[in-house]
């Protein structure tokens, strides 16, 4: 009995998915409407908006080699940033010396591979209004450095005080992103 059940059960449900299949394409070759609609041109519409070129770097390769070094400072700066502030527990001062000691040597790498007199002029960032961007990458980069000696300063203090920590934050996260602005600005040749 159960047998039967079951054959009647997939008789039903194939003839049902073979009369909606019929059905439907005898409604799909009745149907004479594309299936895609083409809507006119309309003349006054704008051009579509173009993304302004940059110049070309002078070498690529140099360029790209730049601004891994440029990625080696964000990550330590990003390093001594985690080690030093309050949510990382009691930071190891031992620990910090060697991240600034690196620190110290990735920005000798990245000021050795960008171009030689490299200039950038003052930038407006939104958000946090003009950066105070220096002139030259190994000023701006100089900035940065002072900014961590005074962030594991106050994290290494005999009286650790995480507010302190915490206020030499914005001025290093600041002088980083215009140290930031001002190397790849210096990649980038006058046009």
């Amino acid at each position: 009995m159960r047998a039967t059940w079951t054959a009647v059960a997939l008789t039903a449900a194939l003839s049902l998915t073979t009369v909606t299949g019929a059905t439907a394409t005898i409604a799909s070759a009745a149907d004479p409407a594309p299936a895609v609609h083409i809507l006119p041109a309309i003349d006054n519409a704008p051009p579509p908006a173009v993304e302004p070129e940059l110049p070309a770097p002078a070498d690529p390769a140099k360029s790209l080699d730049a601004l891994g070094a440029l990625g080696n400072v964000l990550a330590l700066v990003k390093e001594i940033l985690a080690t030093a502030t309050p949510s990382a527990g009691v930071p190891d001062p031992g620990e910090l010396q060697k991240q600034v000691d690196e620190l110290n040597a990735a920005v000798q790498d990245l000021l050795s591979k960008l171009p030689a007199g490299a200039t950038a002029p003052q930038r407006s960032i939104p958000g946090s209004g003009t950066v105070p961007a220096a002139a030259k990458p190994g000023d701006a980069l100089a900035r940065v450095q002072r900014d961590v000696e005074a962030l594991v300063t106050a994290a290494t203090a005999a009286k650790r005080d995480p507010e302190a920590v915490m206020k030499a934050v914005p001025t290093l996260s600041t002088d980083t992103v215009a140290a930031t602005s001002v190397a790849v600005t210096a990649l980038t040749p006058a046009h």
